[in-house]
Protein backbone atom coordinates (compact mmCIF):
# COMPACT_ATOMS: atom_id res chain seq x y z
CA UNK A 1 0.00 0.00 0.00
CA UNK A 2 2.93 2.46 0.96
CA UNK A 3 4.10 2.38 -3.00
CA UNK A 4 0.20 3.21 -3.68
CA UNK A 5 0.67 6.56 -1.67
CA UNK A 6 -1.87 4.70 0.75
CA UNK A 7 -0.30 6.27 4.60
CA UNK A 8 -3.97 6.31 6.15
CA UNK A 9 -6.26 3.25 6.59
CA UNK A 10 -10.21 3.45 7.86
CA UNK A 11 -11.57 0.32 9.39
CA UNK A 12 -15.65 -0.20 8.79
CA UNK A 13 -16.82 -2.70 11.49
CA UNK A 14 -20.46 -3.52 12.37
CA UNK A 15 -22.36 -2.79 15.09
CA UNK A 16 -21.82 -5.11 17.89
CA UNK A 17 -19.07 -7.02 16.20
CA UNK A 18 -16.19 -5.75 18.99
CA UNK A 19 -13.92 -8.41 17.48
CA UNK A 20 -13.34 -6.20 14.47
CA UNK A 21 -13.19 -3.09 16.50
CA UNK A 22 -10.61 -4.81 18.96
CA UNK A 23 -8.30 -6.05 16.03
CA UNK A 24 -8.60 -2.27 14.23
CA UNK A 25 -7.07 -0.94 17.80
CA UNK A 26 -4.16 -4.09 18.19
CA UNK A 27 -3.55 -2.42 14.89
CA UNK A 28 -3.42 1.06 16.27
CA UNK A 29 -6.32 2.12 14.64
CA UNK A 30 -8.17 4.85 16.92
CA UNK A 31 -12.47 5.47 17.15
CA UNK A 32 -13.07 7.91 14.87
CA UNK A 33 -17.35 7.83 14.58
CA UNK A 34 -20.16 5.70 14.25
CA UNK A 35 -22.93 6.10 10.98
CA UNK A 36 -26.09 4.70 10.14
CA UNK A 37 -26.20 2.96 7.05
CA UNK A 38 -30.13 4.10 5.52
CA UNK A 39 -31.60 2.65 2.73
CA UNK A 40 -35.08 4.23 0.67
CA UNK A 41 -37.88 2.17 1.45
CA UNK A 42 -40.19 4.77 1.07
CA UNK A 43 -41.72 6.63 -1.56
CA UNK A 44 -42.08 10.26 -0.82
CA UNK A 45 -43.91 13.07 -2.93
CA UNK A 46 -41.62 15.54 -4.65
CA UNK A 47 -40.84 18.74 -2.69
CA UNK A 48 -42.55 21.49 -4.33
CA UNK A 49 -40.75 24.38 -2.69
CA UNK A 50 -38.41 25.74 -2.84
CA UNK A 51 -39.28 26.04 -6.65
CA UNK A 52 -36.25 27.63 -8.00
CA UNK A 53 -33.38 24.75 -6.92
CA UNK A 54 -32.35 22.71 -9.39
CA UNK A 55 -29.48 20.00 -9.85
CA UNK A 56 -26.75 19.84 -12.23
CA UNK A 57 -23.94 17.62 -12.84
CA UNK A 58 -21.07 19.41 -11.66
CA UNK A 59 -18.03 20.76 -14.08
CA UNK A 60 -14.68 21.82 -13.72
CA UNK A 61 -14.79 24.92 -13.19
CA UNK A 62 -17.13 23.96 -9.58
CA UNK A 63 -14.21 22.53 -7.25
CA UNK A 64 -13.41 25.47 -5.64
CA UNK A 65 -17.22 25.23 -4.98
CA UNK A 66 -17.41 21.99 -4.12
CA UNK A 67 -14.20 22.33 -1.86
CA UNK A 68 -15.75 25.34 -0.17
CA UNK A 69 -19.02 23.98 0.64
CA UNK A 70 -18.06 20.58 1.75
CA UNK A 71 -15.31 22.36 4.02
CA UNK A 72 -17.86 24.34 5.48
CA UNK A 73 -20.32 21.82 6.22
CA UNK A 74 -18.32 18.99 7.01
CA UNK A 75 -15.77 21.22 9.09
CA UNK A 76 -12.32 19.23 7.25
CA UNK A 77 -9.66 21.91 5.79
CA UNK A 78 -9.84 23.21 2.30
CA UNK A 79 -6.69 21.31 1.77
CA UNK A 80 -7.94 17.60 3.21
CA UNK A 81 -11.55 18.45 1.29
CA UNK A 82 -9.58 19.01 -2.46
CA UNK A 83 -7.24 16.01 -1.93
CA UNK A 84 -10.24 14.04 -1.35
CA UNK A 85 -12.22 15.41 -4.20
CA UNK A 86 -9.29 14.81 -6.47
CA UNK A 87 -8.56 10.84 -5.13
CA UNK A 88 -12.15 10.09 -5.40
CA UNK A 89 -12.94 11.63 -8.98
CA UNK A 90 -13.93 8.46 -11.45
CA UNK A 91 -16.46 7.63 -13.62
CA UNK A 92 -18.63 5.97 -11.26
CA UNK A 93 -18.89 8.99 -9.03
CA UNK A 94 -21.14 11.65 -10.32
CA UNK A 95 -21.54 15.27 -8.24
CA UNK A 96 -24.87 17.31 -8.68
CA UNK A 97 -24.29 21.12 -7.38
CA UNK A 98 -27.65 22.42 -5.94
CA UNK A 99 -27.88 25.84 -7.53
CA UNK A 100 -31.05 28.06 -5.94
CA UNK A 101 -31.51 31.72 -8.09
CA UNK A 102 -28.18 30.99 -10.10
CA UNK A 103 -26.22 30.53 -7.05
CA UNK A 104 -24.86 27.04 -5.89
CA UNK A 105 -26.15 26.24 -2.44
CA UNK A 106 -24.94 22.88 -1.92
CA UNK A 107 -23.49 19.55 -3.71
CA UNK A 108 -24.87 16.01 -3.53
CA UNK A 109 -22.76 12.86 -4.89
CA UNK A 110 -23.71 9.50 -5.85
CA UNK A 111 -21.39 6.42 -6.47
CA UNK A 112 -22.82 3.77 -8.48
CA UNK A 113 -22.65 0.35 -6.80
CA UNK A 114 -24.26 -1.39 -10.16
CA UNK A 115 -26.78 -1.02 -12.69
CA UNK A 116 -29.85 -0.84 -9.77
CA UNK A 117 -27.48 0.20 -6.57
CA UNK A 118 -26.28 3.97 -5.85
CA UNK A 119 -24.82 5.17 -2.95
CA UNK A 120 -25.89 9.26 -2.13
CA UNK A 121 -22.28 10.72 0.02
CA UNK A 122 -21.07 14.19 0.37
CA UNK A 123 -24.60 15.60 1.10
CA UNK A 124 -24.17 19.28 2.10
CA UNK A 125 -25.94 22.76 1.84
CA UNK A 126 -23.58 25.45 2.58
CA UNK A 127 -24.11 26.98 6.15
CA UNK A 128 -25.72 30.01 5.01
CA UNK A 129 -28.33 28.42 3.45
CA UNK A 130 -28.98 25.88 5.71
CA UNK A 131 -32.45 25.57 7.49
CA UNK A 132 -34.24 26.59 4.57
CA UNK A 133 -35.92 23.52 3.17
CA UNK A 134 -32.99 23.28 0.42
CA UNK A 135 -31.51 19.91 1.42
CA UNK A 136 -34.80 18.04 1.53
CA UNK A 137 -35.56 20.01 -1.49
CA UNK A 138 -32.22 18.80 -3.27
CA UNK A 139 -32.43 15.03 -1.83
CA UNK A 140 -36.05 14.75 -3.44
CA UNK A 141 -34.94 16.02 -6.71
CA UNK A 142 -31.77 13.51 -6.35
CA UNK A 143 -34.05 10.47 -5.48
CA UNK A 144 -36.35 11.01 -8.69
CA UNK A 145 -33.53 11.78 -10.79
CA UNK A 146 -32.13 8.31 -9.80
CA UNK A 147 -35.84 6.46 -9.65
CA UNK A 148 -35.54 7.63 -13.61
CA UNK A 149 -32.28 6.19 -13.78
CA UNK A 150 -33.51 2.73 -13.07
CA UNK A 151 -31.76 2.20 -9.74
CA UNK A 152 -33.99 0.66 -7.39
CA UNK A 153 -31.71 0.11 -4.06
CA UNK A 154 -31.15 3.91 -3.29
CA UNK A 155 -29.02 4.08 0.15
CA UNK A 156 -26.74 7.00 2.26
CA UNK A 157 -24.98 7.11 5.48
CA UNK A 158 -25.09 9.72 8.21
CA UNK A 159 -22.99 10.25 11.39
CA UNK A 160 -25.07 9.03 14.30
CA UNK A 161 -25.03 11.95 16.27
CA UNK A 162 -26.45 14.05 13.66
CA UNK A 163 -30.52 14.23 14.25
CA UNK A 164 -31.50 16.83 11.96
CA UNK A 165 -29.81 14.81 8.93
CA UNK A 166 -31.04 11.91 10.16
CA UNK A 167 -34.62 13.43 10.37
CA UNK A 168 -34.03 15.30 6.99
CA UNK A 169 -33.65 11.70 5.32
CA UNK A 170 -36.11 10.22 7.11
CA UNK A 171 -38.38 12.54 5.84
CA UNK A 172 -37.70 12.14 1.89
CA UNK A 173 -38.09 8.29 2.63
CA UNK A 174 -35.02 6.54 4.23
CA UNK A 175 -35.19 4.26 7.25
CA UNK A 176 -32.27 2.53 8.91
CA UNK A 177 -30.86 -0.48 8.19
CA UNK A 178 -28.08 -0.90 10.12
CA UNK A 179 -24.91 0.87 12.53
CA UNK A 180 -21.04 0.86 11.64
CA UNK A 181 -17.93 2.31 13.76
CA UNK A 182 -15.57 3.27 12.08
CA UNK A 183 -11.50 4.04 13.52
CA UNK A 184 -8.33 5.45 11.64
CA UNK A 185 -5.09 3.82 11.79
CA UNK A 186 -1.36 5.06 9.95
CA UNK A 187 0.15 2.53 7.72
Amino acid sequence: MKPQGINQLSYRVPQGLSPGVLTAQSLGAIYDRAEYSMQLVNEVLSVVEPPELTLAVAEAEDMEFMVTCSSQAFGDSEDWTRNYFMQTNEPSRVTYIAWQDQQPVGLLRVNSINATTAFIHNFCILPAYQGQKLGRTALSILVDLLRKQSYTDIRLSVVTENKRALNLYRSVGFELNSEYHYLNGNL
